[in-house]
């Protein structure tokens, strides 16, 4: 009898031990979460960004703007512009109320410029153009061919509205030539090349081949 109590006992102890083992072991359940290895994190960021650069915008220096009047007949009304820089916008190369169209292959071409030592505001050949929306536009120089019959005019200058015409740049006439010309704006720019001392109201002076303004945008 003594034994088979004992043996009940032992028993009865062992089994205790085991559970007490295995409830110690599973108290902490952070205990079984794996452990970040060195030097990484775990973690959520998003980000994003864009950039853009070009000799667009307001960032360019070259032709502004240009016409090629190697196909009109010269006495059209007016002539559009054969290339504008992006942004830009031109209005059409014109003479003036005060002048006469006439015939010239290759140009605008006009008679009745002033005899007078002096020019006449009233006439001009005019084009202009509106910078890109948010720049500015410095005008540099112009190139442009001129040609003057035998009576039209000797003398030929360039103004803008800039200064409401105010200031004028000698043009060479009978030349192709790339003359500086100084001007800046942020909005629309009109441009006059006025020609005078001819020698018979019959005298004409032409635009011809090509014109092309020349500048920078910032």
């Amino acid at each position: 009898m003594f034994r088979t109590v004992l043996c009940l006992t032992l028993v009865a102890c062992a089994a205790a031990g085991r559970e007490d083992r295995i409830g110690d072991a599973g108290g902490d359940g952070d205990a079984t979460q794996p452990m970040d290895a060195p030097g990484m994190h775990q973690g959520s960021g998003s980000g994003s960004g864009s950039g853009s650069g070009s000799g667009g915008g307001c960032a360019f220096t070259g032709a502004l703007l240009s016409w090629d009047l190697s196909g009109q007949a010269g006495n059209e009304a007016s002539a559009s512009p054969a290339a504008i820089h992006s942004g830009i916008s031109a209005g059409e190369l014109t003479r003036s109320a005060g002048l006469t169209a006439q015939s010239g292959a290759g140009s605008i071409n006009s008679s009745g410029w002033p005899t007078a030592t002096a020019l006449d505001p009233t006439k001009y050949y005019a084009f202009s153009f509106t910078a890109p929306t948010g720049c500015s536009v410095t005008l540099t120089s112009l190139a442009i061919d001129l040609k003057s019959s035998g009576t039209g005019p000797s003398a030929v200058a360039l103004a803008t509205s800039a200064d409401t015409f105010a200031a004028t740049t000698a043009l060479t006439p009978n030349a192709a030539t790339t003359p500086a010309v100084t001007a800046t704006t942020t909005g629309m720019l009109e441009l006059r090349v006025y020609g005078y001392s001819a020698t018979a109201a019959g005298g004409t002076l032409r635009i011809q081949n090509s014109l092309v303004v020349n500048g920078t945008i910032q």
